[in-house]
């Protein structure tokens, strides 16, 4: 999809919007992969020509991942496709019949809406589970007053103090990352 996506916007042509589908017949392994999978990926590219057409300065144009980088798929929820079974710890995954052993960080009691796995280089696996809950467990408390002291300093940036007690906001370094950024273009200009 991606390929077909990048040549089209190289050759100055509509860019299409293929579905997984299309790609069966040539590639059979697809057959084998979760239909879902298939789906978030096609999203993700969506996701990335949108935004690079967007604001161009900021998002690049999509490229393909490379096989030595951190490897992932996510997979959407469809039909209590993906559970969790949290007294045997496994989690159950479109396709796979026998559930996957895990380490479980915490209990949840909500629906889950997609699970990313993710490889990364030392080929270890995580599995991040995304839930829609009701009741979030970090509620907002309003203050009791609007007032809050606002102090200048010099080791920190500012602290701000309200009914809560007080936040301190870091030094936001411009020249500190300029001045880093230039040393490493100058280094780089002085070899060309």
């Amino acid at each position: 999809m991606l390929n077909d996506k990048l040549q089209a916007y190289k050759k100055k042509e509509r860019i299409p919007r293929p579905t997984p589908a299309k790609y069966k017949k040539e590639f059979p392994f697809l057959k084998e992969v979760d239909c879902f999978a298939l789906v978030a990926a096609q999203n993700h590219i969506e996701n990335a020509f949108r935004n690079h057409f967007k604001n161009r300065k900021h998002f690049k144009l999509p490229k393909f991942k490379k096989k030595k980088d951190k490897q992932s798929y996510t997979t959407y929820n469809v039909h209590d496709s993906i559970k969790v079974d949290f007294e045997r710890s496994l989690l159950y995954l479109p396709k796979l019949r026998e559930g996957v052993k895990i380490e479980l960080h915490r209990r949840f009691d909500d629906k889950i809406k997609s699970v990313t796995v993710s490889r990364t280089n030392d080929s270890k696996y995580y599995a991040s589970i995304l839930v829609k809950t009701e009741n979030p467990r970090n509620k907002v408390v309003e203050p009791k007053s609007k007032d809050c002291w606002v102090d200048l300093g010099l080791e920190h940036f500012v602290t701000v103090t309200n009914d809560f007690g007080s936040h301190k906001v870091e030094h936001p370094k411009y020249l500190l990352k300029a001045e880093e950024r230039l040393r490493r273009l100058q280094r780089s200009f002085s070899r060309k």
